[in-house]
């Protein structure tokens, strides 16, 4: 009688597949729901986004202190300070092209490995000229987690939840932008150091390796916790896209996969065509990079590039670099300084009470390096705790606006979202209130 039951369940289960539907990627990403499974991907991509960020943005509260050590000049601290930003310019091309052809979270994997292997370097640098090498590297590997990061998490969202998501991963990075100040804190005012005979290890080195760790475990949560886009797998493995969906199922509505009423997908290898396959077009695989040769990879890429400076899309295209282009200038270009311009004032309103204190003023009394060593202290950075305490009110402050908007960007709509937020900014950009300047900018990037 058990036997004949548990058969009677089986048969029922395979009818149930059976009778399963083929649907668009679009309709199976929808009937997955939205759960524990988006949860999860969220705080796997939004440490992946924060990571990358953190590692552009520390070289600023390592300035006053790497400066002394290294002798650098106020040429070299720019120097330093666009380095990463260099590399991920130069490589964001070259990553999405890895992500195309070898899949999301292979190309988000590796990017962040070698990013912590460059950064571990990068904390034993010897010279100023090895460590602006190593930090270029860096940008080079940072450019994957810190934007493609956001198409990896679009494609396991429907047009109604991908928006929202998109913008909470904002409020990650602004998380970190109140751990970074904290953290460095905490480590860069200790006076103590190793000489590993070739270098000595200070405080300023450590925060590159706690930076480095953070980046490490982003990358352990990508590999353990979330699987390849099944937009990705769709035309490629359709099986392996169809698991990727179960498993969301399963993670989002607490049961079984067996009971998600997908068997196919409109498209992919060995599916009945139907009107809808006509209409996506050819759903061959894209081929790989290592089967084109260099030649057909570079063709692969011309053909891709080529059509985002042409009619219909030179226009959009055009729009969103220089959107772009404004909002990481008016951030992240500004945050990079922002510890080294807080250390200088708060050193010059010490030392010279009675006059006001302004950028220039501080840039010309101060110098450089900011305060002077001292002698029976080597390894003690030169920093104030106001470079840490305002670092820590920007970021607290920028957190509320990509919570703020996750919540209103449905109503609001994006493109008018788009354009208040910049608005916002350069109005208070005008006023004696950075604080707020930054706040309204956090969301744009």
């Amino acid at each position: 009688m058990y036997h004949l039951t548990a058969s009677k369940r089986q048969l029922g289960r395979t009818n149930s597949l059976k009778s399963g539907r083929i649907v668009s990627l679009e309709e199976a990403v929808r009937l997955t729901g939205h759960g524990c499974f988006h949860v999860r991907l969220l705080l796997v991509s939004g440490c992946l986004v924060m990571a990358g960020v953190l590692e552009t943005v520390v070289v600023g509260y390592l300035l006053p202190s790497a400066t002394l050590e290294l002798g650098m000049s106020d040429q070299d601290k720019g120097l330093l300070a666009a380095a990463s930003y260099a590399g991920i310019v130069l490589s964001s091309h070259t990553w999405g092209l890895v992500a195309d052809t070898q899949g999301r979270k292979r190309a988000l994997l590796w990017a962040t490995l070698l990013d912590v292997v460059a950064s571990l370097l990068s904390s034993i640098a010897p010279n100023f000229e090895v460590l602006l090498g190593l930090r270029f590297c860096c940008g080079l590997f940072t450019s994957a987690p810190a934007a493609l990061t956001f198409a990896y998490l679009g494609e396991f969202h429907t047009p109604a939840t991908r928006s929202r998501s998109i913008i909470w991963i904002g409020a990650f990075p602004s998380v970190g932008l109140i751990l970074l100040p904290g953290v460095a804190w905490a480590v860069l005012p200790q006076c103590w150091g190793w000489d590993l005979g070739f270098v000595s290890f200070g405080p300023w080195r450590l925060l590159l390796v706690l930076c480095a760790l953070l980046s490490l475990m982003s990358a352990l949560m990508l590999w353990l916790l979330v699987p390849e886009s099944p937009k990705f797998l769709a035309n490629r493995e359709p099986e392996r896209a169809l698991a990727v969906l179960r498993r969301m199922y399963a993670l989002n509505k607490g049961g079984s996969g067996d009971l998600y009423p997908v068997d196919g997908l409109i498209g992919a290898p060995g599916t009945k065509p139907t009107v809808s396959t006509v209409e996506l077009g050819d759903s061959k695989p894209t081929a790989t990079a290592s089967s084109l040769g260099v030649g057909g990879t570079l063709r692969l890429i011309w053909a891709q590039t080529a059509p985002l400076f042409k009619p219909p899309f030179l226009l959009h295209s055009t729009l969103v670099c220089i959107i772009q282009f404004g909002n990481l200038a008016s951030a992240n270009g500004l945050q990079i300084w922002l510890p080294d311009i807080f250390n200088k004032l708060a050193q010059f309103e010490k030392e010279y009470p009675s006059r006001t204190a302004t950028i220039c003023a501080a840039q010309d009394a101060i110098g450089s390096s900011g305060q002077a060593p001292d002698p029976a202290h080597p390894f003690c950075a030169p920093v104030n705790e106001a470079m840490f305490r305002n670092n820590l009110i920007i970021g607290a402050v920028s957190l509320a606006m990509p919570l703020l908007c996750g919540l209103i960007v449905n109503k609001v709509g994006k493109r008018n979202l788009l354009g208040e937020c910049p608005g916002l900014s350069c109005y208070t950009g005008r006023r004696p209130r950075p604080y707020l300047a930054e706040w309204s900018y956090s969301d744009c990037e």
